[in-house]
């Protein structure tokens, strides 16, 4: 037994289609105009509608059309009735969107054989949707993570288990008191609002991280999706949203963090004994080696004998390794970056480094150039040092841009080139998940995120740009 509108012009034909339903004690509800029709349609949502083709205000196509143009009654089964022959009309129904079809003059058995398979089958539809509707929600209440359905205007009107279990929320409480923005930190709510909710509306689909704040004030970091599902008039008609807890991960992210933070200044450390004993100990005793040999080439009468000769050669290479291992101890730890500051060492560090590769390098630093706290300048020191051995060993650049930007709170650091550049594939995998193909970039952007900042690696054309932001606060200087 189910609810059946039939719109027809014809009262006779009505009463007839009336009586031949109540055999099987179908409920009937009765228009004889299109927009009488399509009014009871939504006020009612039947479970079939009967339709002539042939209406006085309008024709069964048209009312098809808006039948299926309405949300509320789009699925609703549809049988087309009419008294003319024409195969094109039946093609043309069937095209609209019509179930079946029904010839008049049609007998009781037709009827009622139209009538019943075509509640059968959206019994059978409903029973499937049920079904379906039921795998997904179990599918929902076994996931860890928190799921919830919000209205367009983001009221929440589901909530799964684990949802209501990161929340803090009883069996017996109420979700549709909640909206999406309830869910997220006050700290980053506004950010929510103007940014996350109007991409989703806009585009269908929004990502990212946050913190979800529990009804007890604890906050959690998460991450977030937001996905918008869109009504046939292409507006937004509901919102979805999945939460995923990253505390666990956000603990190991820390720890491994401080490791490698207690890693860098380890070897920061060690580069500086080693530089210092080097330049304190070994450095001084190949000077005295020099000394020592030219004091000997003397008392064997100078450069005319042939020790003299040989002694000769001995005295340049001391003063060959003596220079060398004095550049070692200054690369390792620069005395200049302690004594003068970062401009100053690298000024130095570029006059080396020009020598030695060929690479002609311009450098840049605003004049009021100031001290900076003893990491930052050892940070960005040794990225310039890790930018030019890139450069040198892998670009095929001749030359090479550094500036250094002093601003009230921070400082920029940015090295290009004119090279080959870095690979496509390599740079899209780097930014994506921080894998590289050296431990270069890795270790210089582990080395910015240490002290909070902002390590950017942007294709040139040619070559690549470098771009770090570190900031300084004025109790540090």
């Amino acid at each position: 037994m189910g609810q059946i509108l039939v719109i027809e012009d014809d009262a006779a034909c009505r009463d007839i289609v009336r009586r031949i339903l109540a055999v099987k004690r179908h409920a009937v509800i009765e228009a004889a105009t299109a927009d009488e029709g399509l009014r009871l349609a939504k006020e009612v949502r039947p479970d079939l509608i009967l339709t002539d083709i042939n209406l006085g205000d309008a024709d069964g196509f048209s009312l098809l059309s808006e039948i299926r143009a309405t949300p509320a009654i789009a699925t609703v089964p549809v049988i087309m009735m009419t008294g003319r022959q024409e195969a094109t009309d039946m093609r043309r129904g069937m095209d609209s969107g019509a179930d079946d079809y029904l010839q008049k003059p049609f007998d009781t058995l037709s009827l009622l054989g139209a009538v019943e398979a075509r509640l059968h089958k959206q019994d059978a539809l409903r029973r499937e949707a049920a079904e379906t509707q039921a795998r997904l929600l179990a599918m929902l209440e076994a996931t860890p993570d928190l799921v919830g359905l919000a209205k367009a205007d983001g009221r929440l009107v589901y909530l799964n288990q684990a949802g209501r279990n990161l929340l803090g929320l009883g069996e017996e409480d109420p979700v549709d008191k909640l909206s999406l923005a309830d869910l997220v930190s006050p700290s980053s709510r506004d950010e929510f609002m103007e940014t996350a909710l109007p991409q989703a509306r806009l585009r269908g689909v929004w990502s990212g991280e946050g913190f979800l704040r529990r009804l007890t004030g604890f906050e959690m970091p998460v991450s977030q999706v937001l996905v918008a599902r869109f009504g046939e008039n292409g507006r937004v008609d509901s919102i979805a949203t999945i939460m995923r807890d990253l505390t666990e991960q956000k603990q190991a992210e820390n720890a491994m963090s401080l490791l490698a933070g207690a890693l860098m200044r380890s070897q920061d450390d060690e580069r500086r004994r080693i530089g210092r004993e080097l330049h304190d100990s070994t450095a001084q005793s190949m000077a005295a080696l020099e000394i020592e040999l030219s004091r000997i080439q003397r008392q064997l009468g100078g450069t005319d004998s042939p020790a003299g000769g040989s002694l000769t050669q001995c005295v340049k290479l001391a003063r060959q390794c003596s220079q060398e291992i004095r550049t070692m101890s200054y690369l390792l730890h620069p005395p200049l970056l302690d004594e003068m500051g970062l401009v100053s060492a690298v000024r130095w560090f570029l006059d080396g480094f020009a020598q030695r590769s060929g690479i002609e390098v311009s450098f840049h630093a605003s004049d009021d150039f100031d001290r900076l706290p003893e990491q930052i300048e050892l940070t960005l020191f040794r990225i310039v040092q890790e930018c030019l051995s890139n450069i040198h060993r892998s670009s095929g650049s001749k030359t090479a841009d550094i500036r250094l930007v002093r601003e009230k709170r921070s400082v920029r650091l940015e090295v290009s080139d004119q090279g080959e550049g870095i690979p496509e594939k390599v740079l899209t995998e780097f930014n994506r998940s921080g894998a590289s193909t050296g431990v270069g970039l890795s270790g210089m952007r582990e080395r910015v995120r240490q002290l909070r900042g902002t390590f950017q690696i942007e294709p040139g054309s040619p070559g690549t740009r470098i771009w770090v932001m570190l900031p300084v606060s004025p109790q540090e200087l």
